[in-house]
Parts: structure tokens; C-alpha cells; sequence
């Protein structure tokens, strides 16, 4: 019998209001999110012995601790603690706010995952095997947190993600990104001079990073029947362009087992709330954070090499200037669809070409909406 999710991409409608704004469909979306893994923070924030942390996660105000290298999690009723000032000792005193369904969390080369439904969670097996290789070459084990930041977007979570997982947009909004990366030649048009010189500086940078010795990992798509998707792949930043920099330079020292620059970075995503951009020098992990079914919190986090100090090794205002102005452009261009898709006279229309990851999360949400996996 033929899947019927195996469809035409090009056929797939965007999200409709009722998906966008129906407070019935954002407890769904709670639901099946509540298996979902998603970045959390990364260890070196827990270097102490006995340290506790809060956060606000889903609107939920979620206490963690370390103790003896292993992570607990429970839920805070609101208002009994102040943000990131928990004592250690206290903890006990909240045992039974606890949530029903257990929070765990797992660590992967030193970056915490979290998932809010331990029972019915998602097998996080083949994504760990799967990422490990490259978070390991990248050092992220033996980075530290240099800088956060929070965006707070009237919009539904599922516009946010939608922006996130295409760059058909990016000419329009991104100069400074299209001012670095050679990637928008081939995802933000179809024109085909763009694209073949886009295609030959990817062919040049897979082969000399090859000869370098460095791992290369071929793109994939998002695969709309796993529960959980998930994307890794390396590509090159641009000809000679060593970060994510103004002037092509590095903007901090080197990662993990980069002895020197590929001109590369390794990119992806872990389901619909976790993305990730590693060049040699510094890692950049995004969490789309649902709050309400018109509010999303866009939680920003760079790491650098634990031995890297600041203003010595690396000047913040430049390590954090790629993704802060694309992430500053992509809140604007949201909240302005959401003024469009919230008016009684929208319609969704079909996805193009250039925005097929979209599509397929479009599908992916609907698959699992459908067979009822998140009820």
C-alpha cells in the first residue's frame, strides 16, 4: 500500500490558521514536542559539584542539578524560585512539584538534551551514533558557553521553524549572511549561473578538505517518517573564508582537531527546535522555544574552546555578529507573516522549489498529527 505521506513537494500546502492559532493544536504540538530531545545548555555551565540551574522551557520553570556527573530535572511550580539562583540544598523542598511524566536528560559530547515525557520519549540512539563523530572532531566536549541571547517572537512556533529550515528568504533579508556564505548561490535562487558557481566552489572545498585528512559529511534531507528528524552534514563557508567573519578571518582559536582552517563548518538540526552551525572556531546552537500558541522564545548560545578568554582570543561583538543579525532580520520577517497569516482572508499556498526542508516538516508534523502518535 502506498505511503500516503509519500507525496509531491511541490503539491504541500503551508500551515493553515486553525494549525497556526488554534489553541486545540498547541496542545497537540505540546505533546508531541514533550518527546522530542532538545538543546538544553552545555555542560561547562555545570563544571562545580552540586551546581543547579533553571530554565524556562516550553513555558514550564524547569530546576536542573549536577550531582556526582549526573543531571536530575524536575518542574518548579512558578514563582517559588528566582531565576539562576537555586541553592543545591533546596532542592529536595520541590520534590513534589515534579511533573507526572519524568524529565531526563543526556548528555552528547558535552551538549544536554532534554526531554519532557522520559516515558514515551523518542529513541535518541541514531541521532547520538549519527552526530557524535563530527561533535567530537569539532571539540564541543571541551568548549564553554561565551555568550546567550533570547529572542521573543509573536509568532507560532511552527512559522519560526518553517523560516528556519529555508533560505529562500535570505537575499531579501540576510546582506550580511549572503555577504559571507556561498550556500544562498544554491538554496535562495534557482538561477542557474548562482547555482553552478555555488556547485564548483562545493566540489573544490569537498576535495581539498579531503586531502586535508578532515571529515566530509554529504547533506541529507529530512526524513518526514522518523519521529524524531534530524540533518548533519559539512559544507564549505565560502573561497577563503575561514569563519563566519567580516574580513574572512578566524574569530576565535581553532576547535578540536582543526590544526588549521578548511573554510568549512559543520550544519544541521535535531528535530523542529534544535539548530547548529560549527565552523573551526566556534560552535552556534539555536533553540526554538514554544511558549503559547502565538509566542515563540528563540534561545541563542556560542561556544568557544574552553582555554579561549575573551577579548584576548576573540572580541564577542564579532564571534556573535552572523547569527545575531540573521536571527535579529528572521524575527522581523516572522512576526510580519504572522500579521499575514493571523487576517481572516488567508489562504496557505504551496511551497516552492526552494523551500522543500519546509515542506517536509510540513508533512513530517502532519504525518505524526495524523497517526495520532503525540495523543
Amino acid at each position: 500500500m502506498k505511503n500516503k505521506f509519500q507525496i509531491n513537494l511541490s503539491e504541500t500546502l503551508s500551515f493553515s490558521r486553525d494549525e497556526l492559532y488554534s489553541k486545540k493544536s498547541f496542545k497537540f504540538d505540546m505533546t508531541l514536542l514533550s518527546k522530542q530531545w532538545l538543546f538544553l545548555d552545555h555542560a561547562s555551565n555545570y563544571n562545580r559539584e552540586q551546581t543547579a540551574k533553571t530554565y524556562y522551557i516550553f513555558s514550564h520553570k524547569i530546576l536542573v542539578k549536577k550531582l556526582k556527573n549526573v543531571f536530575s530535572c524536575i518542574i518548579l511550580s512558578k514563582n517559588l524560585v528566582e531565576q539562576n539562583c537555586v541553592n543545591p540544598s533546596i532542592l529536595n523542598e520541590f520534590r513534589f512539584y515534579a511533573h507526572k511524566k519524568a524529565i531526563i536528560i543526556k548528555e552528547i559530547e558535552g551538549l544536554l538534551f532534554v526531554t519532557f515525557n522520559a516515558q514515551d520519549a523518542i529513541d535518541f540512539d541514531v541521532i547520538e551514533q549519527d552526530i557524535t563523530p563530527l561533535m567530537r572532531w569539532h571539540g564541543i566536549q571541551k568548549a564553554k558557553v561565551a555568550f546567550k541571547k533570547s529572542y521573543s517572537i509573536q509568532a507560532n512556533w511552527k512559522s519560526v521553524t518553517e523560516n528556519l529550515l529555508e533560505c529562500y528568504h535570505c537575499y531579501a533579508n540576510h546582506p550580511e549572511m549572503c555577504s559571507v556564505a556561498i550556500h544562498p548561490t544554491i538554496t535562495s535562487t534557482d538561477s542557474y549561473k548562482h547555482v553552478m558557481t555555488g556547485v564548483e566552489v562545493w566540489k573544490k572545498w569537498q576535495s581539498s578538505t579531503d586531502a586535508m585528512g578532515y571529515p566530509l559529511k554529504e547533506r541529507t534531507n529530512i526524513d518526514y517518517l522518523s519521529p524524531q528528524f534530524h540533518v548533519i552534514y559539512r559544507s564549505p563557508i565560502n573561497v577563503q573564508h575561514k569563519s563566519h567573519s567580516r574580513d574572512k578571518s578566524l574569530l576565535a582559536p581553532l576547535m578540536g582537531s582543526y590544526k588549521e582552517s578548511d573554510y568549512g563548518e559543520t550544519f544541521g538540526y535535531i528535530g523542529p527546535l534544535t539548530l547548529f552551525s560549527m565552523p573551526n572556531d566556534y560552535a552556534y546552537v539555536l533553540r526554538v522555544n514554544p511558549m503559547s500558541n502565538c509566542k515563540t522564545v528563540v534561545d541563542l548560545c556560542w561556544l568557544v574552546d574552553e582555554k579561549a578568554e575573551e577579548n584576548k582570543d576573540f572580541k564577542l561583538d564579532k564571534l556573535i555578529w552572523y547569527w545575531d543579525s540573521t536571527v535579529a532580520q528572521d524575527k522581523i520577517a516572522i512576526e510580519r507573516a504572522h500579521k499575514g497569516t493571523s487576517s481572516r482572508f488567508y489562504s496557505p499556498g504551496k511551497y516552492t522549489k526552494l523551500e522543500e526542508e519546509s515542506a517536509r516538516f510540513a508533512i513530517w508534523y502532519r504525518k505524526f498529527r495524523s497517526d495520532g502518535h503525540a495523543l
